[in-house]
């Protein structure tokens, strides 16, 4: 066939090829920006995602004229979502797996202003290149695309090539798995190299979306986001066992002196839940002034522990995820938020439970929309809940912490003693600027630090912000005679790595606090530990646990033997094969808890 048999096709369906272009250096820059680039030539990255585009664009290529314009849905669609996914990244340090659609209760002033925070200049070419191609599309190619008829043989052709190279991005995805096993001497075939990576579960999105190509990840992901549809199963016999032998076989509690624990029964306890605190950033100073000298002088007093070396278990589920862990001792799902999916149904073994004061209250500083946090904390046992809708006054007054920290002095002496209170606070969220705080409440510091980031000064600021008020607060427990008689739990609902705007990061390095007060114990751990032994280590104090010797997954930081963590990355810190084995296990069991509403059996 001579050019002139050509000619008729090739304005038409140039459209579709440079369409096909334009989603595969779409997915080859979120992949450039999440760091989940893989091979070793920017050929092979892009053959990975010109199979994968070629196979999204070509069914409105085939399509009836009137209907090709229909391909603009999937690439409008493509671009928010890769956008929205190295955002995510710049925040989380994953991308995002389709259950995030689940999340939509999440957006929100806080959700805006991170992700304000997150943009760089660079994520708004592929908005213009697609501005570009739409008007292109209206202006030149639409008359020749609505013109375009294939024959026959040029159809299958075209279905031929798409195939081809969609194959051709698959095999060399396995390929490059297929090299690294043989590298580490993990004898595969490239069959079974490609059946590994096509079922292995997701644990990260972003890896998967290194191992997998964006098809394959979405069709994975999606199935993930299904599974939220079918949460909820029975309990079986041999899973009702397998939950009641991993309870049975927790590690004992530290032994206590029977006067420390009775003391403690009788103390009120307020658990402040601070929104990602890390724990370096409490001996950080600006100008020679410490950032958090409140924090600082809480660690180092008679009858405090302390632990700055816990690893972040946050997953998809963020800052509930946090009060998940610190409230119920459970780990959380992988793929999706529990509060979201379950907090309104199931019951859990939580500290108002096990800890049995007289009065559970729990207050936010947000308006306990996010998370699904208003049924999850009546869930959980906290009666009543309250929010910052119920102290809009004090919010203009003091900042968001500074009014959540001046409400609950407010209602401590209408509390029958000893009660138990968590507060959430909110002001350290990204981007770090709380902007209800009044001018004369903010830290009397230069802004202009040239060796720090802006965000690394943003949250400095706000740390010192949320250190005062903390400081004020405790002087008011102190003015109603309830300080001495309550301990004060501090502890992060998660770590945030300070991102910043030239380099993404992640914030899986950075290591998250735990400081209590009045515990009738001066110990400072410096062992590696999970987040999950929070729970465990607050009953400790109180020789609790819950319905039948709930205790938590993890173990009590008091007994000295913790020294890991898992990790979705894998262990971190120092196990032997058997406490590897009971870490893994434990999120498997917090899974089959969650699953089939053990606790409420």
């Amino acid at each position: 066939m001579n050019f002139k048999h050509f000619s008729p096709y090739l304005k038409g369906s140039s459209f579709f090829l440079i369409t096909t272009l334009y989603l595969t250096a779409l997915w080859w820059f979120e992949g450039f920006q999440t760091a989940s680039l893989s091979g070793n030539t920017f050929l092979i990255q892009c053959l990975k995602y010109f199979g994968d585009a070629a196979l999204i664009v070509l069914p409105f290529a085939l399509l009836k004229p009137r209907f090709r314009y229909l391909v603009f849905i999937p690439v409008y669609i493509s671009t928010i979502w890769v956008i929205g996914s190295i955002w995510n990244y710049r925040f989380w340090g994953d991308t995002p797996g389709v259950s995030t659609v689940f999340l939509v209760s999440n957006v929100g002033d806080e959700l805006f202003w991170s992700l304000i925070s997150l943009w760089h200049l660079g994520d708004f070419i592929f908005v213009i290149l697609l501005i570009c191609l739409t008007t292109a599309y209206a202006l030149r190619w639409r008359k020749s695309v609505k013109e375009l008829h294939f024959p026959l043989k040029i159809k299958w052709g075209i279905v031929a090539a798409t195939l081809f190279f969609f194959i051709l991005g698959q095999c060399i995805t396995s390929l490059l798995d297929y090299r690294y096993y043989n590298a580490v001497n993990l004898n595969r075939t490239f069959s079974q190299t490609t059946a590994t990576r096509l079922s292995r579960p997701i644990v990260i999105n972003t890896i998967d979306l290194n191992q997998n190509t964006p098809i394959i990840h979405f069709i994975k992901s999606s199935k993930v986001a299904l599974d939220v549809l079918f949460l909820q199963k029975e309990l079986s016999v041999s899973e009702r066992m397998r939950i009641e032998d991993f309870i049975a076989s927790t590690p004992p509690p530290a032994i206590l002196p029977d006067s420390l624990i009775q003391a403690n029964r009788e103390k009120n306890v307020i658990m402040i839940l601070v929104e990602s605190l890390n724990a370096d950033a409490i001996d950080d100073s600006v100008c020679g002034r410490p950032v958090a000298p409140v924090l600082r002088s809480l660690i180092d007093q008679e009858g405090s522990i302390s632990a700055l070396n816990i690893i972040t278990q946050v997953r998809a589920g963020g800052s509930g995820d946090g009060q998940l862990l610190a409230t119920t001792g459970l780990h959380p799902l992988a793929g999706f938020s529990v509060p979201v999916a379950l907090g309104s149904y199931n019951s859990f073994p939580a500290l108002p439970l096990c800890l049995g004061k007289e009065q559970n209250v729990a207050v936010f500083a947000d308006d306990a929309k996010s998370w699904n946090e208003l049924s999850t904390f009546t869930s959980y046992g906290f009666k009543p809940v309250y929010s910052h809708l119920d102290y809009p006054e004090l919010i203009k007054r003091y900042g968001s912490d500074g009014a959540l920290l001046n409400f609950a002095s407010s209602l401590i002496p209408k509390l029958n003693q000893p009660f138990f209170m968590e507060l959430m606070t909110v002001s350290m969220h990204a981007p770090f600027n709380d902007v209800e705080i009044p001018a004369e409440r903010r830290p009397q510091w230069p802004d202009a630090s040239p060796d720090k980031d802006v965000n690394i000064r943003t949250y400095h600021a706000m740390l010192n912000y949320f250190d005062t008020e903390l400081g004020l607060f405790i002087e008011r427990l102190k003015k109603l005679g309830v300080y001495e008689n309550t301990m004060l739990i501090i502890v992060s609902d998660h770590s945030q790595e300070l991102f910043t705007r030239t380099e993404a990061k992640t914030q899986k390095s950075t290591p998250m606090a735990l400081i209590i007060t009045n515990s009738g114990i001066t110990a400072r751990i410096n062992n590696t530990v999970g987040q999950v032994d929070v729970f465990p280590t607050v009953l400790n104090l109180f020789n609790a646990s819950g319905p039948k010797g709930w205790r938590g997954v993890g173990e009590s930081i008091l007994s000295g033997n913790v020294n890991a963590a898992f990790s979705p990355m894998g262990i971190v810190g120092t196990a032997d094969s058997k406490t590897a084995a009971r870490l893994n296990e434990a999120v498997e069991i917090s899974e089959l808890i969650h699953r089939t509403n053990y606790f409420a059996r």
